[in-house]
């Protein structure tokens, strides 16, 4: 497998008003096209001629050189002229192109932005390059099978396995329960400029395309690791009660503009954050189809979250009579009766005024459920978690996703969310799923 040596550039800040030519290596490609005009590296031509030197017979210099590749001559090290990365350390069954949508999903040029590329044949690049492909978001929940074989080494048969992504509720004895909590009522602009919120929250921008069509690419990769996200929060406004360690753990990036934030997984950004918003809640409840999300907090919380604007305008119609409010005595009565069981009030026993509406049973089952699912600690609030269970990555949380199709379970959450291969098989991934063991 090649491997990058070098970090994408850093380009500055994200303009939000851009709707589709919004990616770091479009931003500044103008600006380095004057640089290196005097190579004409922008000609395919020329670029296949710094292949003189090339070492890797088995590697096609024509096609790392029609997708933008000039050589370094510093061992097998190529670089893009478009995006930049550069990538070396190539192996036998590396081929160029997926190499290069690997390390940089957001070159303009493997996206087929407008660039100043001059190909020697166009008809045969536009052969080779990936095919346009959008998504919302970047999520894709499509059921896939897994392999029930005997119990390899991080390989748990479907069986064993409780999938997070799509569920409503868990109880107790892992059964589901519930229905869909409902949706708040919220206006989602399609482009960033025009975005708003009635309530005066956080305000949703508009997501990127997907970066790359069947495998799972994070739309920002180089903000993939939480300690590149947390350098960018430097200019952060001080006077927000939202730290930047509580922004980039929640999977954003400081765009280096008034309060906006990006995730680094779906691309989608967020804006005016009042001093009660927490990230994490309004990332599960704006960009609840986030892998990040999904995979860090699970579907339970993302329900969560959606249904408590249900639940506050609930209890403000319960609160007025006729226009006037009513006395503290009458609500926390009203609270002690609300208190009933629920199942009470489906018996009949409870009058059907004091019942609970379906939305408040929703919510309750939903935080049972979560409470259910938290792993306990003992007394002095550590838990003890066993070597062969160590995520085999960071070697600090507990494995608890699987990435498909390949089936091994071996990385925690936060390490899945930052790589694009199956650490164990090296095999490039089509999604991620959250797993819980019995």
């Amino acid at each position: 497998m090649a491997s990058v040596v070098a970090d994408l550039p850093s380009y500055g800040p994200i303009a939000f008003d851009q709707v589709d030519n919004n990616t770091n290596a479009t931003q500044l490609f103008k600006n380095n096209i004057n640089k290196t005009r005097m190579n004409d590296l922008n000609r395919e031509e020329t670029r296949l001629k710094t292949f003189t030197d090339w070492p890797l017979d088995w590697l096609d210099k024509r096609q790392l050189a029609q997708t933008g590749m000039y050589f370094t001559h510093a061992g097998d090290k190529v670089k893009c002229f478009f995006c930049g990365v550069e990538i070396g350390c190539w192996e036998q069954e590396d081929q160029p192109v997926p190499e290069h949508q690997r390390w940089s999903p957001n070159c303009p040029l493997l996206r087929r932005r407008t660039t100043n590329n001059v190909p020697i044949n166009a008809e045969a690049l536009d052969r080779i390059l990936p095919p346009i492909s959008y998504d919302i978001c970047g999520a894709n929940d499509s059921t896939l099978e897994m392999r029930e074989h005997a119990y390899a080494e991080g390989v748990i048969p479907m069986s064993q396995l409780i999938q997070s992504i799509g569920m409503n509720a868990v109880n107790a004895a892992g059964s589901v329960t519930g229905t869909a909590a409902p949706q708040p009522r919220v206006t989602v602009a399609t482009h960033a400029s025009t975005a708003t919120q009635a309530t005066g929250d956080v305000q949703p921008e508009t997501c990127r395309p997907s970066a790359a069509s069947g495998n799972y690419f994070p739309q920002y990769p180089e903000y993939a690791i939480e300690t590149a996200r947390l350098r960018t929060f430097e200019a952060w406004p001080r006077n927000l009660k939202q730290k930047p360690h509580q922004l980039a753990e929640a999977g954003f990036f400081y765009t280096g503009v008034g309060d906006r934030v990006r995730c680094f997984s779906c691309g989608g950004g967020l804006m005016d954050w009042n001093d009660n918003d927490e990230p994490w809640e309004q990332h599960a409840l704006w960009l609840s189809q986030c892998r990040f999300v999904k995979l860090m907090k699970g579907q339970l919380y993302i329900d969560t979250v959606a249904a408590k604007p249900v639940l506050a305008e609930e209890k403000e119609e319960s609160s007025s009579i006729g226009g006037v409010a009513v006395a503290s005595t009458q609500a926390s009565e009203e609270e002690q009766q609300t208190s009933l069981s629920s199942e009470e009030a489906v018996s009949g026993d409870v009058a059907p005024s004091v019942a609970p509406t379906a939305a408040t049973r929703i919510f309750n089952k939903i935080v049972e459920a979560t409470a259910v699912a938290t792993p306990s600690t003992n007394s002095s609030g550590s838990t003890s978690i066993p070597e062969e269970k160590l995520c085999k990555i960071c070697y600090g949380a507990e494995y608890n996703t699987a990435f498909l199709p390949c089936g091994h379970v071996v990385a925690c959450a936060k390490c899945a969310s930052s790589v694009t291969k199956c650490p164990l098989c090296r095999k490039p991934f089509t999604d991620v799923m959250r797993v819980y063991f019995s």
